[in-house]
């Protein structure tokens, strides 16, 4: 196993690196020069330090890094950073104001009259040509009292009103798509041409929708309770039996979204599915319940204990009827532009519908002081139960998939154990 392991690991870190393409871009350098290029889109979701970049398709992949150049931006992408020196507060949790000042890597999400910029989610604008600026924002507690203290809305006043823009600020939240939507207003207000580089055009779909079917192969055992009547007691005991490899058939839809970044590499996704379960079960169990009894006494010995079993011949006859409701995360990784392989893990829960159950236990080799038995407890439990799933698999075309599923523990009713599944899929939209 951990052979396998390690062998999925290299692979799926060959796979990260030749997933990503080098797409046209340009940096400026440190002199101020405008470099055409070729640079890998990673699809970062935070501000990267340095990219890796080819002159040409044929040319030697070479690295550089903020300390060299000014600024990068990748075509028809939202991925614009630019360095900038600016007096900056990092710390939105002290009520103080103390900004020092500091470079920084700034990612920018609007350029014209007004520019806006961030880091995270800390905000700067530019107006004009002039400084780039911080818009300000404290949240923090004094005792137990949470205080809010928006200094930005009154930068936006004082620099940035126009038309009937001033009521807006008073309102506006120190969110991005609420930063977006002000700066796209005010440069619309004042006739001015803008680029926003966080609109992008993209030919990939962001809901996907599918139909799945496949089999899971299930290593389950039974639970048999019973009650062994002495006397006036009933005393209860359960046994299991041995683990059976028994196949089912499952059915059902999966609805995927992609997450934003990283080049539509991640995903989260909902799969129920309804699962049917038929097993016939029979074997001998030996010595399944043990106790003792005074047999009589003797002067050297005292009292003579003895003991007896039960042994039983089991035969069983199982259906069950049970939805899973797995819910996960899966990661891509691009083998050719019309297909990828993926990892994915996934908590849910299994809900039983409907069980159908015979058992018998008939016992052999009886025991005289063994006292009579009946099967007792073995209702259908509807209780619901939950699940983990680790999993990988293969698209094609963009609409094709098989995947195989690995269930580390599953409850239904009285049976429990694990499953491996192999599901094929066909997306629909």
């Amino acid at each position: 196993m951990k052979k396998l392991l390690f062998f999925l690991g290299i692979m799926m870190s060959t796979y990260y690196y030749s997933q990503t393409n080098f797409v046209n871009g340009y940096f400026i350098d440190a002199n101020n020069n405008k470099i055409e290029c070729l640079i890998k889109n990673y699809d970062w979701a935070n501000i990267p330090n340095q990219i890796e970049y080819k002159l040409s398709d044929e040319s030697n992949v070479e690295t550089i890094d903020f300390g060299r150049m000014k600024a990068f931006r990748i075509y028809d992408t939202p991925h614009y950073y630019k360095k900038a020196t600016v007096m900056v507060d990092f710390n939105a949790k002290r009520k103080e104001v103390a900004p020092v000042e500091q470079s920084v890597v700034l990612r920018v999400l609007i350029e014209g009259k007004a520019s806006l910029y961030n880091i995270n989610t800390i905000f700067f604008y530019q107006k004009d040509d002039g400084e780039i600026k911080q818009l300000l924002f404290k949240e923090y507690l004094e005792g137990i009292k949470n205080y809010k203290d928006n200094w930005f809305r009154t930068e936006l006043i004082n620099e940035l009103e126009c038309g009937d823009n001033a009521a807006k600020i008073k309102k506006i939240a120190y969110e991005k798509k609420d930063m977006l939507s002000f700066f796209r207003n005010y440069n619309e207000c004042t006739f001015s041409n803008f680029t926003d580089y966080t609109i992008v055009k993209s030919g990939m779909p962001k809901y996907n929708l599918k139909i799945q079917s496949g089999v899971s192969f299930n290593n389950f055992s039974k639970d048999i309770n019973f009650l062994s009547l002495k006397g006036d007691a009933a005393v209860p005991y359960s046994f299991s039996t041995d683990p059976a490899f028994q196949a089912s058939f499952a059915i059902g839809v999966e609805f995927e979204g992609i997450l934003p970044f990283n080049n539509d590499n991640w995903s989260i996704y909902v799969s129920p599915n309804l699962q049917i379960y038929n097993n016939t079960y029979s074997k001998t169990h030996y010595s399944v319940y043990n106790d003792k009894y005074e047999a009589g006494w003797a002067p050297s010995t005292g009292t003579i204990v003895r003991s007896y079993s039960y042994d039983f011949e089991v035969y069983t006859e199982s259906q069950y009827y049970f939805l899973e409701l797995p819910i996960g995360a899966r990661r891509y990784f691009y083998i050719s532009p019309s297909s990828r392989i993926f990892i994915e893990g996934s908590f849910g829960v299994i809900v039983p519908l409907k069980v159908t159950d015979r058992i018998e236990l008939n016992q052999i080799n009886t025991d005289p002081k063994a006292p009579p038995y009946m099967l007792d407890g073995n209702e259908f439990n509807p209780i619901i139960t939950s699940t983990t799933k680790f999993g990988a698999g293969y698209t094609f075309q963009n609409k094709f998939s098989i995947s195989a599923q690995y269930s580390l523990y599953k409850r239904i009713s009285n049976i429990h154990g694990n499953s491996i599944s192999i599901m094929l899929g066909y997306r629909l939209f």
